[in-house]
Formats: C-alpha cells, sequence, structure tokens
C-alpha cells in the first residue's frame, strides 16, 4: 500500500501522529546501536507489545527474523527489499507469525520506518538470539 508524500515536506519533521512518542524532529532522536548501520528508538507498550522506529543505514541486511505476532511498518523515509516485495516510503508492511524475511535496504539513503509489534521478533540465528534481551525486541 502506498501513500503520497506531501508536497514542500520538511524531511526533518517527523509525522505528527508519531510525535507524542518520538518528538517532532528525527535531529533531535536518541538513538540506540544496535549493529552497524542500525539503530532503534523502542517504546514499551502493554503486554509485550512495542512501537519502534529504525534507522538502517543503506545496503544493509537485518537479521533473518519472524514475528512472535503481528507486526505492522510503515516506511517513513529510504526503502527496503525482502522476499515480500520491495517497500519504499509511504508503504505499509503487513506481517504476521508465518512469515520470515531479512529486509536488505536499499542504495541511497537510510530507510527509517517505524513498526507496531504485539509480540517480541523471533530470530533463527544464535547471535541475534543471545542479544534480542538487550534490545528488547
Amino acid at each position: 500500500m502506498r501513500a503520497s508524500q506531501p508536497q514542500g515536506r520538511d524531511p526533518d519533521r517527523i509525522p505528527a501522529p508519531l510525535q507524542p512518542y518520538f518528538g517532532a524532529s528525527y535531529r533531535e532522536l536518541k538513538w540506540r546501536w544496535m549493529g552497524p548501520g542500525m539503530h532503534f528508538i523502542r517504546r514499551p507498550g502493554p503486554s509485550g507489545a512495542s512501537l519502534l522506529m529504525l534507522r538502517i543505514a543503506p545496503g544493509k541486511r537485518m537479521p533473518v527474523h519472524s514475528h512472535g505476532g503481528s507486526e505492522i511498518t510503515q516506511i517513513l523515509s529510504g526503502a527496503y527489499d525482502d522476499a515480500l516485495g520491495h517497500f519504499a516510503a509511504g508503504d505499509v508492511a503487513d506481517l504476521d507469525s508465518e512469515i520470515e524475511h531479512q529486509p536488505v535496504t536499499t542504495a541511497g539513503v537510510p530507510c527509517i520506518c517505524v513498526s507496531a509489534l504485539d509480540a517480541p521478533l523471533r530470530f533463527p540465528g544464535w547471535l541475534a538470539r543471545r542479544l534480542q534481551p538487550v534490545f528488547g525486541i
């Protein structure tokens, strides 16, 4: 699903519905490191749910993962590809526990997205599983 970008939109301004959770400006965010070229901000929700904002550098591969429940991700800028297709700014990925994927960001600009998860991610790789409690995702 693709939404159109408003003309004249300030690229530093976080969309208004996300501002109560993250603030008004991308520049002012305090990103947490989770791997080379990968940063995130997590806002915990009830019963294991969370809201994540991710900033992934161009050309980076996220770890292979599936979902403990549902995940809805909106791409705010940049893009990524995975087994399900190409997702760019304005697109929404609606995933469930049956999907295993490995997003790879495209060249050019970092991919910034926001994800709403109702349960933690599932990682088949041992390193990602070991680090998961540190990051709380």
